[in-house]
């Protein structure tokens, strides 16, 4: 028989070497580094798609943009919305802040309009050539020509003249047509220098920080001086609301936080619930020791492994408890439940103990093979745990309990027939089974993350305004240098340009085309003006209008001397500070050009159609949950075949004999059709969080029918089925405290437990000795 060394369990020396580790391992606990992004959900590999998020991070127009939406309840107070949005821009400072716009001042649109005007050459495309051409067709310029009069001798005049005098034909309306394809904001209108919405009711502020969306202590500050901000500056008469990435870190930060007291508190209790209707002595204390001492040494264990662990990595702490005392309560009732030495006593339990250590550690060890941070972390987390709450149990508790001064009554568990209970047994896995098959999968990152009401409701208000402006798929172009990203981003305008409807996408490639086309450009220009006599054309016309000689010389200079090709960076000047800045971008020693698209299967689809073009990268969030969700589908598999195929592997090492194999699997089977059955049945999906919940049901499911097929096979300890109760009964209370959660990921860890293990439990302590009755006589007979 296997037995701890007699020794040992009589030296002090593992009270001292506990108390050491446990110190030791509080002091890095202490240290523990905690994130609280969503890093740790994404795979380290799978087609660049960790990269494709921190790209995100990066080039996102509106990672660091922080939208302010002010609105007037009448036109009456539209005055004062444009005031308060001037006073409040003029408070958003460093270090909050690095730059803030309320509008385009009038300066701004005259340098916008100037850069136009000077170059209309560079941007003189061959559908504007087609389009000016049918105005020397017919008595097509001659009547444009009239119209221009009529302007000039209107009382708009002072404002269209020198527009006019320098683009008779007006050119330049077809390049601002095209300034559409590079709007952020569709929805703006410019009014007295503001971002105005259609209405006239609303004004949009945009503030750029430097602030990261990660750092979830930084966030928490800025969102607190944005509303400070807010109601100082804001009157009641106006109503301000705003969006930014931040309010979601703050969000999900301080509910897990909110939910780690909350979970850690009602997990507490539900043990010392147990605690008081189950053993009712005060050595108990030594037992609810060994969970709490189980998640100070996991949480420094990956202190130290990790650089950064998750927050819900910790919030797990919670469930841990209720798994990490199985051992220590199956040790304490079989202590007190018997007048022999301890050494004897552990000498019958051993052998359980271990395989329930190595099973369940066993099933956690799957998820070391995951691509995911996060299920690393929680398989170190829970696997240290354990193996702490195992060596506490067997080594250090044995010091510290004594045998009861009377025999504990047998528990006594509902009866009935056998084969009744079997049969109804059939009938609830059978439904299970069958319900299972419409369980879902869903890799959305939303879904498992904080989105209070509030925050929605504020997203989904400014987008009703303003029209969308974040929720868009990028495509990234990156090379080394600024003349081949823009050559690149060219074919991807071709690309799209007639798959996708105009004005749905954004792009530079209209406004900021490379050298190479310029010059093609300019060409272009010069043939059509000069080669074509269209210059002597024109002037004829112009005289024959009536015009005076010498009124349209800039035009015709720019005609005779067409500008030289430009440089991105010469837009900076120009109006277009906030294209160069949002969509030309330099990071990590790159040129990227952004393009953005509606975030739709029909975007990609007409992306994918063509041959894949070099240094060019579809950042779609719609696409992320659909790679992650594949990633989900087969890893779940994956995990399940790899941990049912363990487990019967050592079972079968342990039992030696099919059946009682078979016995030790049945709450198993139950707990993960059942689960599974269930999530279908309430519209639970799996996600990267239940996922890992699902496999901590098989690892303690097993730990149930193992204990209880040693029962119905060997010579256990009379306790052994009141053990086994209170340890199911710390489980559920452990990840029941989780349905409690706000956050919905720890919240869905924590049905889908209590899903599989509740009738896991009931199969363990009523069917499996249900069908060992069944198997007794048969085997007689």
């Amino acid at each position: 028989m296997l037995r701890p060394p007699k020794r040992l369990l009589r030296s002090r020396l593992p009270l001292v070497l506990a108390v050491g580790l446990i110190a030791f391992m509080g002091v890095m606990a202490a240290r523990i580094q905690i994130s609280e992004d969503i890093r740790p959900m994404l795979p380290d590999h799978l087609d660049g798609l960790k990269d494709d998020y921190e790209m995100v991070l990066q080039c996102a127009p509106f990672a660091r943009t922080v939208v302010i939406d002010l609105a007037a309840a009448s036109s009456a107070d539209s005055e004062q919305l444009h005031r308060t949005a001037d006073r409040l821009a003029e408070a958003m400072t460093e270090p909050w802040f690095s730059r803030v716009s309320a509008g385009i001042d009038q300066r701004d649109q005259l340098g916008i309009m100037e850069w136009v005007l000077q170059r209309m050459p560079n941007l003189f495309t061959a559908d504007d050539a087609a389009a000016i051409e049918t105005l020397f067709a017919g008595d097509a310029l001659e009547a444009k020509l009239q119209e221009n009069l009529r302007q000039l001798l209107g009382p708009e005049s002072l404002a269209t003249k020198q527009f006019i005098q320098r683009d008779p034909l007006a050119i330049r309306n077809r390049v601002l047509m095209r300034m559409m394809q590079v709007n952020l904001a569709p929805n703006v209108r410019i009014q007295e220098g503001h971002f105005t919405s259609p209405d006239g009711l609303g004004v949009l502020l945009f503030a750029e920080t430097e602030i990261p969306m990660t750092d979830a202590g930084g966030a928490k500050r800025l969102v607190d001086h944005i509303s400070q901000l807010l109601d100082t500056h804001v009157p009641p008469n106006l109503s301000a609301r705003f969006i930014c990435g931040h309010r979601y870190t703050v969000a999900n930060a301080e509910t897990i936080k909110a939910d780690m007291v909350r979970v850690f508190g009602v997990s507490a209790a539900g043990l010392i619930l147990i605690v008081l209707v189950f053993m009712r002595h005060w050595t108990v204390l030594w037992v609810i020791l060994v969970p709490a001492t189980a998640v100070v040494v996991a949480t420094g264990a990956c202190a130290m492994i990790f650089e950064t662990v998750s927050a819900a990595t910790i919030g797990f702490g919670a469930a841990l408890m209720g798994i990490a005392a199985d051992f220590a309560l199956h040790v304490y009732f079989a202590i007190r439940g018997e007048r022999t030495q301890p050494h004897e006593v552990l000498g019958r339990l051993i052998r359980p103990l271990l395989l329930c250590a190595a099973t369940t550690a066993g099933v956690f060890a799957v998820l070391l093979t995951s691509s995911l941070p996060l299920q690393r972390q929680l398989a170190t987390f829970s696997i240290v745990g354990l193996l702490w709450a195992l060596l506490a149990a067997v080594f250090v508790l044995p010091h510290l309990i004594r045998p009861a001064r009377r025999e504990q009554s047998p528990l006594r568990l509902p009866t009935a027939a056998p084969r009744v209970i079997v049969a109804v047994w059939v009938v609830v896995a059978g439904a299970g089974a069958l319900l299972a098959t419409g369980v879902q999968f869903d890799g959305s990152l939303r879904k498992v993350g904080m989105t209070p009401e509030a925050i929605l409701a504020d997203e989904y208000g400014i987008r009703d305004t303003w029209g969308n402006l974040k929720d868009w798929a990028m495509i990234v172009v990156s090379s080394d240098d600024m003349q081949s990203a823009l050559q690149t981003n060219e074919t991807v305008y071709r690309r799209l340009s007639g798959a996708l409807e105009a004005g749905s996408w954004i792009s530079t490639a209209a406004l900021v085309p490379s050298m190479r086309t310029q010059q093609e450009n300019l060409r272009r220009w010069g043939e059509f003006w000069v080669q074509a006599g269209r210059t002597d054309q024109l002037r004829q016309a112009l005289a024959a209008a009536g015009f005076v000689p010498g009124a349209f010389d800039g035009f015709f200079e720019r005609v005779a001397s067409p500008p030289d090709t430009f440089a991105p960076e010469a837009l900076v000047d120009s109006g277009f500070d906030d294209l160069i800045r949002r969509l030309i971008l330099h990071r990590n020693d790159a040129v990227h050009v952004l393009s953005l698209l509606p975030d739709t299967p029909e975007m990609a689809a007409a992306f994918g159609a063509g041959r894949p073009i070099p240094g060019v990268r579809l950042l779609s969030g719609g696409r992320m949950a659909r790679q992650l969700e594949q990633l989900i589908a087969a890893d779940c598999i994956r995990f399940m075949l790899l941990a049912a195929i363990g487990v019967t592997v050592l079972l079968g090492l342990l039992f030696r004999r099919v059946s009682t194999v078979l016995l030790a699997l049945m709450p198993v089977a139950t707990g993960v059709v059942c689960m599974a059955g269930i999530m279908a049945a309430t519209g639970h999906a799996l996600n990267l969080f239940n996922m890992a919940a699902g496999l901590l049901v098989i690892g303690m499911s097993v730990d149930y029918g193992i204990f209880m097929a040693h029962r119905a096979t060997a010579d256990a300890p009379p306790a052994l089925e009141r053990a086994v109760l209170v340890s199911g009964l710390t489980t559920l209370a452990g990840f029941g405290s989780l349905t409690l959660a706000g956050h919905p990921a720890m919240q869905s860890i924590g049905m889908t437990v209590l899903f599989g293990i509740a009738p896991a439990l009931a199969t363990a302590l009523i069917v499996t000795p249900a069908v060992a009755a069944c198997i007794r006589p048969a085997r007689g007979s």
